[in-house]
């Protein structure tokens, strides 16, 4: 809709600038003014509407009120112009085409810039299909997946996706979960395996049982969390209209003042001339540059951020957010180094080394995580174990079936939450060691511990205290455990720690802060950071590129970037300063834009009020318009250019 109205726009006005071209006569161009000032600029009229009724001007309010006087003094010009003096009858057609046009042009020009929007998000529900096929018996029906039931047998054919999360009752298949665990390889699922609505069946048929309904499955539940984390902002306002919360008022105030100079002089009353000159200063107010602030400072920092390797979703986020506050960091592959080292195996009961390994590797193979790449690249060994299904818990483990036995391989704490929990006399060791660790359960009992060396980066420290010098107070949160957190953030200087922290523990950490009047910034990178990041005032999402079996990737729909204000492609402290840095930049880009933009607008305001009538009879025209215009485009322009030119 919206590229519609502004192509309509477009050739509107390209019919009221070339009406001296074609000889169009004045009445046929005011019929071709009525749908550009009417339906093009809708938009502007219901933000003019929605700011009387906020008692808040803006930018709508602004560009609404511009040309809406345009117009009908033009109307009064062309159907009554024996009201007006001679050389007070001017027209101001080309002012309105300008004042529709460039606005519209440069929101599109912005939204083509930045990528997200909340549409972006809910196409992922089109993962899950609309209808289901429902087994009763013998019988297959077909229904809409809103009505199947807690219970109810489900077919999946080959190659369609799974309308709601289930557990296998019959068949074994490749499924397609990449959204969730990132891998490209597709995990086996054999009956007792779990599979995701909106993951696609690969190979052959499955019989599944559902579990959850619609409105309760998994994928449901993370776009909601996203939706909400956006709505929590609330509605947007951007320099522009902060800077419009003052220019229009002081606009309409001196616009009245000029029209009653005029109304009354040597004790006659002069109405034409109180309407021109309340007209002029209306239609003239409105920089025709104005949308072309944020679209230049952001079409020259995105040149600049992408030899960062930075990638700007969101717009306006850098517009609203001041510099953050609080910068929310995980540890695991951005404090640390990505390269974590197996270093000890600490096997529990009957199980040998060799043994514990080969279950462990056969399940870490399949998962993309940076402790699992270190078991591959440790072991001294290849498993040979043949993986029947498996089911990757995203930031918490993977549960697998391997020649009967019930493997599960994750974090203490996850295992602890099914029942899996280490002795007394182990916990009393383990809390005196700091090093990250998997745990390895077969079959409802521990098995063996594996310890991992994760170094932080040579320069996190430096790095952490250059943000902290720029006023940011680092918060670390990671789901490792207590020890490991509180040793890697003692050892660069973080002082408040959060540990064994899961996706909704982020929200909570980052609704607290917000609550305490902090802005915060949190970087993340996965599907379950997506809601923390869209929830923080900017969210940083890390570009995820998944390893499985040593090879690297990109997801297809990566979450945690649309829901994030920026991506970046580096892992490391330094890039983070330098995004942070050139986002704050882009802000003050655009603030220096707005000026440039409003400056000589605000030089003509007397012109068109009529000051310099009484002593050289200089009356506004609307070519001064397109000459400031002109002058603060290019100014734009060159600002922009300069600011990001290294």
């Amino acid at each position: 809709m919206k590229n519609r109205r502004l192509a309509l726009s477009a050739a509107l006005a390209a019919a009221l600038w070339l009406r001296g071209v074609f000889d169009l006569s004045p009445y046929f161009a005011w019929l071709i003014a009525i749908p550009l000032v009417s339906w093009c600029a809708s938009s502007f009229h219901r933000g003019m509407v929605e700011g009387f009724r906020r008692l808040r001007a803006n930018t709508d309010m602004l560009v609404a009120l511009s040309l809406l006087s345009a117009f009908g003094y033009t109307t009064v010009v062309e159907f009554a112009p024996e009201l007006l003096p001679e050389e007070l009858r001017v027209s101001l057609f080309g002012m309105m085409a300008a004042l529709v046009v460039f606005p519209l042009l440069g929101s599109w020009c912005e939204r083509f810039l930045t990528e997200r929007s909340g549409e972006s998000i809910w196409r992922l529900m089109r993962r899950i299909p609309a209808t289901a096929k429902i087994l009763a018996g013998d019988v297959e029906r077909v229904v809409p997946s809103e009505e199947v039931k807690i219970g109810e047998l489900l077919r999946i054919p080959a190659g369609e996706p799974v309308p709601l999360d289930a557990v296998v009752v019959k068949g074994r298949s490749r499924v397609d979960e990449s959204l969730w665990t990132g891998s490209d390889e597709p995990a086996e699922k054999a009956p007792g395996s779990h599979v995701l609505g909106g993951a696609i069946n690969k190979d052959s048929d499955l019989i599944v049982r559902v579990e959850k309904e619609r409105a309760r499955m998994d994928l449901v539940r993370l776009v909601t969390l996203v939706s909400e984390g956006f709505d929590s902002k609330g509605p947007t306002e951007g320099l522009a209209d902060r800077l419009a919360r003052s220019y229009v008022p002081i606009v309409v105030i001196s616009a009245v003042f000029a029209a009653l100079l005029w109304s009354y002089q040597g004790g006659v009353m002069h109405i034409p001339d109180a309407m021109a000159a309340f007209a002029f200063t209306l239609a003239a107010a409105c920089p025709w540059s104005l949308g072309w602030a944020a679209p230049a400072a952001l079409a020259f920092g995105m040149r600049r951020a992408g030899r960062m390797g930075m990638r700007i979703r969101n717009s306006a986020a850098l517009q609203t957010l001041d510099y953050p506050d609080v910068l929310l960091v995980n540890k695991t592959g951005f404090l640390t180094v990505d390269r974590p080292r197996l270093i000890e195996t600490l096997c529990l009961g009957e199980w040998t080394e060799e043994s514990l390994m080969a279950y462990a590797l056969a399940v870490g193979g399949r998962s993309g995580h940076p402790y699992a790449q270190a078991l591959r690249m440790g072991a001294q060994q290849k498993s040979s174990k043949k993986i029947e299904s498996i089911e990757i818990k995203t930031g918490r483990g993977a549960i697998a079936q391997i020649e009967g036995k019930r493997v599960l391989l994750g974090s203490l704490a996850w295992l602890g939450g099914m029942g899996i929990a280490p002795e007394a006399d182990l916990c009393a060791s383990l809390e005196r060691r700091v090093e990250p660790l998997l745990a390895v359960a077969i079959d409802g009992k521990l098995a063996g511990l594996l310890f991992f060396a994760d170094p932080v980066r040579d320069n996190a420290r430096e790095q952490l205290e250059r943000l902290q010098k720029l006023g940011l107070e680092v918060v670390l949160a990671s789901a490792d455990r207590n020890a490991a957190v509180h040793a890697a953030a003692a050892s660069v200087g973080i002082n408040r720690v959060y540990a064994e922290v899961q996706e909704e523990d982020k929200i909570r950490i980052i609704r607290e802060l917000q609550s305490s009047g902090k802005r915060v910034a949190m970087v993340g990178e996965g599907v379950h950071d997506a809601p923390a990041l869209s929830r923080a005032d900017l969210g940083v999402a890390l570009e995820t590129r998944f390893r499985a079996g040593g090879k690297s990737s990109r997801p297809q729909f990566d979450l945690a970037a649309e829901a994030a204000d920026l991506v970046l492609e580096t892992r490391d402290l330094e890039g983070l300063t330098r995004s942070i840095q050139l986002a704050t930049k882009i802000r003050t880009v655009i603030r220096e834009n707005l000026m440039w933009s409003f400056i000589p607008t605000v030089l003509l305001l007397p012109l068109a009020a009529g000051a310099f009538r009484p002593g050289f009879s200089l009356v506004f025209q609307p070519e001064f318009a397109a000459a400031t215009a002109a002058v603060s485009g290019a100014a734009i322009l060159i600002n922009s250019f300069r600011r990001f030119r290294a």
